[in-house]
């Protein structure tokens, strides 16, 4: 899930208050890292 996907479906006001409660596991970071390595060598290769 998106932080601003839980943003919403919490109803904070703004991001700052979602990432204060969000804790982020290491496997959702390894994760999320996996997809900007993606991203980024989609960017290198356009």
């Amino acid at each position: 899930m998106e932080t601003v996907d839980a943003k919403e479906m919490s109803g904070h006001a703004d991001i700052a208050m979602t990432d204060r409660y969000s804790h982020l596991t290491a496997q959702h970071k390894f994760l999320i890292q996996a997809q900007l390595q993606k991203y980024y060598d989609s960017q290198v290769s356009s």
